[in-house]
């Protein structure tokens, strides 16, 4: 959909919440994702005064609470 990824990693410890960690400072980015994988906004937090890991723009550490989207679930653009 338009993504790149990279390889994912085991975080170092479990989080309750799914969280979107954004290094871009461009929230539509960031919120047009957490609509695609159905997490709710208030789970987005702003990083871009952080360093980013190499070529990141975003980090999503899966949560507890994440249940991945189904085949009917659908994004409008």
């Amino acid at each position: 959909r338009g993504y790149k990824t990279t390889a994912p990693t085991d975080a170092p410890e479990k989080i309750p919440h799914t969280l979107i960690l954004d290094y871009t400072g461009k929230p539509e980015i960031t919120q047009r994702l957490a609509k695609l994988l159905n997490i709710d906004l208030q789970y987005i937090q702003d990083a871009s005064q952080e360093s980013a890991p190499p070529s990141v723009d975003v980090v999503v550490r899966l949560g507890e609470d994440y249940q991945p989207p189904t085949e009917s679930s659908s994004v409008t653009e």
